[in-house]
């Protein structure tokens, strides 16, 4: 916090309170860093630039290269004519995955901040009512503190009920299925963003996806994310960079650069069969049969109308989003699906101790709701066995997918994925060439004229 006036010798005449507020206040902020809630929300002329031509990362992360109808057809199992004709496949993705991100994101901050997910996701009939493609998606409405709840006279539930419910105890409040929906990683991301600002932010996130498009599948034959990451981590840069020209300049070493070709494929498909053919804890089935794990990923790019705002619980600052002061195109008063979304801080209740800065804030004009886009990371680690039947498309053999679990969103836990080839960083070779080149003596002017 910066006075309205340097501090000189005349300070004596400011405030002697307003004084000692600023610099407590000074002293606060620079003894703790300020938490922030784990979201991204941006808009669509402003993607991640890992998917964002000409950036540094979209040069250095290069992802396997994968057939999309392929690797549908081989690993997940569904149908030729979709995925070579119509690419219905795609769609059904879209729709399913859809319905993933908005529940999983709905049952985390229900499950992190302990807030009931029937106040998160809405009614529960309507996830019947998903199903059918006609009926809108589900509504993520999420407000920390969470309002308090009217006072009630109906007595119709029993004392014991109302007692476990009273005390956040009740499983059915919340959503237990989100282990198997959202990665431990990004579970525990969330997790420690509340722990480290549980009384310090007041949160508003709303947000109704509208259209989802399909955006790449990754996956190698045979190579599964624990390889990449707890087994051989340059399994990738080994078998796909390769060391290319340098210009006959023997000074510098020469670049590494991106190769690809069947035969690099061939190889190291195989040579993750035999390493997984000798692991002693190879999952077999039930008569015996070794099954042949393969991590896939699919990204898909989600656009929501969505609402995010961030505030200082004591100060009532915005530091993370937007409120109603920003422009949105003439679209402010635009709110998908009748949610409400008042600005400012959420309300407080009469125990709170934030300050009446952080409640002070005029709720006239309503924040904007603004189309975003998010990326979001799905995987799934499928089986391929032995067909003893013989009934598969490819003769003897079978596979058995698993279900989708987000791994991330929008590049939260970092750009790099497991399935990146990640090529060197120009940077640095400009960096030691300057070394180099400080190190060496002077050249002689004359010479250099000659």
């Amino acid at each position: 916090v910066t006075p309205s006036r340097p501090l000189a010798a005349d300070a004596t005449a400011e405030n002697a309170a307003t004084l000692k507020a600023n610099i407590r206040a000074a002293q606060r902020l620079k003894a703790k860093p300020r938490p922030l809630f784990p979201w991204r929300s941006a808009g669509l002329d402003d993607l991640l630039p890992r998917i964002t031509p000409g950036t540094t990362e979209f040069r250095r992360l290069i992802a396997l290269p994968t057939s999309d109808a392929w690797c549908a057809w081989f690993f997940l199992n569904q149908g030729f004519w979709s995925c070579f004709v119509t690419d219905e496949w795609k769609r059904e993705l879209e729709r399913g995955m859809t319905y993933a991100f908005t529940r999983a994101v709905a049952g985390i901050v229900s499950n992190t901040y302990r807030v009931p997910l029937s106040t998160v996701l809405g009614d529960a009939e309507q996830e019947e009512k998903q199903q059918d493609d006609t009926s809108p998606q589900f509504d993520v409405s999420f407000t920390y503190p969470p309002p308090s709840p009217p006072p009630s006279s109906s007595d119709n539930s029993s004392k014991e009920d109302k007692e476990t419910e009273s005390n956040g105890n009740n499983s059915r409040n919340f959503c237990p299925e989100i282990p198997d929906m959202m990665r431990p990683e990004l579970r525990r991301l969330f997790q420690a963003a509340h722990e480290s600002g549980v009384h310090q932010l007041r949160i508003r996130l709303q947000l109704v996806p509208v259209r989802t498009y399909f955006h790449r599948l990754y996956c190698l034959p045979f190579l599964t994310r624990h390889h990449v990451t707890d087994v051989n981590t340059e399994v990738l840069q080994e078998a796909f960079l390769k060391n290319g020209s340098n210009n006959n300049d023997s000074k510098k070493a020469p670049p590494q650069e991106f190769y690809f070709d069947m035969n690099s494929l061939y190889s190291i498909s195989m040579g993750l069969m035999q390493q997984q053919f000798t692991n002693p804890a190879m999952k077999t089935t039930s008569t015996g049969s070794p099954v042949l794990e393969t991590t896939v990923a699919a990204e898909v790019l989600i656009i929501c109308q969505e609402v995010f705002s961030v505030w200082d619980a004591e100060t009532g600052e915005l530091v993370q989003g937007y409120d109603g002061n920003e422009s949105n195109n003439g679209d402010d008063d635009k709110s998908p699906n009748g949610i409400d979304a008042s600005l400012g801080p959420p309300s407080q209740d009469d125990n709170s101790a934030t300050t009446d800065a952080a409640t002070s804030t005029t709720t006239n004009n309503p924040p904007p709701w603004r189309e975003v886009a998010h990326l979001v990371t799905f995987e799934q680690t499928v089986g391929t066995r032995e067909d003893a039947s013989g009934t598969s498309f490819v003769p003897n053999i079978a596979t058995d997918t698993g279900n989708w679990q987000i791994a991330d969103i929008d590049d939260l836990l970092g750009p790099q994925k497991w399935f990146h080839v990640v090529l060197p960083d120009d940077d640095n070779n400009d960096e030691t060439k300057k070394k180099t080149d400080e190190t060496e003596p002077p050249k002689d002017d004359n010479q250099d004229r000659k």
